[in-house]
């Protein structure tokens, strides 16, 4: 998929472009399950959670029970693949701290017996009753209905971009007042989500809305590898290691999460400095302004806030002088 595929078209009516992006997801994911290995888990996984997050940003323009299906669809979809690419993200972890010598040979076979044995497992518990091809037939007939996004413009937008961000700040605040791994998690859903909105917007405005994706990614990334070290640090606890060579993971663990988060209590903190609606709204305004000069129509102010006349998805073009 080129990084274009997951952008914004601005020429496109808005009700077109967010059905394509959402379909060219969720068929993104079908076609890498055609032929599954670890790999194409992974690229499935994550056109899952793209198809997601644009679901998540027209939330406001569907009705409740259309959002709810295709939402926990879309969810439950990825969840089954979830024990896969967990496993797969668990052995090359491993992989990494052998090449860096982070931890005795003796530690680094025992964990990598443990982790091939889970993630056998969980590739039996995906193939098993034909799993694979049944997600793809779910998948083959997931639909966000075009009608139901008719007429939508800049502004239907703005609902489900500010609950991200809300829920992100929410996540944020309790991560910070718990520091617990499952709430560190729970915060780094809502910031992939965020990150993968932002990166359909960028095209309204590269230059400033570019680097606020890549701030958004960086700090994604750094939770991901907070939640790997806090997971493999629980599998070695549980597995069948002896107490030294689980205790020597959790040390590992421990030291590495506490520089990682060194990090991202500032970055998240710079990432969530506005508020919900402050900050979904200057989005939207940039989304609108996009717009109408993608379809050259006029901009006009309303009550100091910059609205496209007419405010829809499809404007008109500006009359040319006679």
């Amino acid at each position: 998929m080129s990084a274009d595929a997951y952008k914004l078209r601005l020429d496109r009516p808005l009700d077109r472009e967010v059905a394509r992006l959402f379909r060219s997801q969720v068929n993104r994911a079908r076609r890498a399950l055609k032929k599954p290995d670890d790999d194409s888990v992974h690229t499935a996984r994550k056109a899952l959670k793209r198809a997601r997050a644009v679901l998540r940003l027209v939330r406001g323009a569907l009705a409740q029970d259309d959002f709810d299906r295709l939402d926990d669809a879309v969810r439950q979809l990825g969840r089954r693949l979830g024990p896969v690419r967990d496993a797969a993200v668990a052995d090359s972890l491993v992989d990494g701290l052998a090449e860096e010598k982070a931890l005795k040979p003796s530690v680094i076979r025992a964990l990598r017996a443990e982790l091939d044995a889970r993630h056998a497992a969980a590739w039996i518990d995906l193939t098993a009753d034909d799993g694979i091809e049944a997600i793809r037939t779910e998948l083959a007939d997931l639909r966000l209905d075009r009608d139901a996004l008719a007429g939508i413009d800049a502004l239907a937008l703005h609902g489900g971009f500010a609950w991200t961000y809300r829920r992100g700040g929410e996540r944020l605040s309790r991560a910070v007042e718990r520091r617990r791994a499952h709430d560190l998690h729970a915060w780094r859903r809502q910031v992939k989500h965020l990150g993968y909105q932002l990166r359909v917007l960028t095209p309204i405005w590269p230059l400033v809305l570019g680097p606020t994706a890549r701030a958004f990614d960086r700090l994604a990334e750094a939770l991901g590898d907070d939640h790997d070290l806090d997971e493999l640090a629980r599998i070695a606890a549980a597995s069948g290691l002896g107490k030294n060579e689980a205790r020597a993971v959790a040390r590992l663990a421990r030291k590495r999460r506490e520089a990682l988060q060194s990090a991202i209590w500032p970055l998240g903190a710079r990432c969530y400095a506005e508020s919900p609606g402050a900050f979904a709204g200057r989005v939207t305004l940039y989304l609108a302004a996009a717009l109408a000069e993608a379809h050259g129509a006029p901009i006009h102010p309303l009550d100091g806030v910059a609205l496209p006349s007419p405010p829809n998805r499809l404007f008109a073009p500006v009359p040319t002088a006679a």
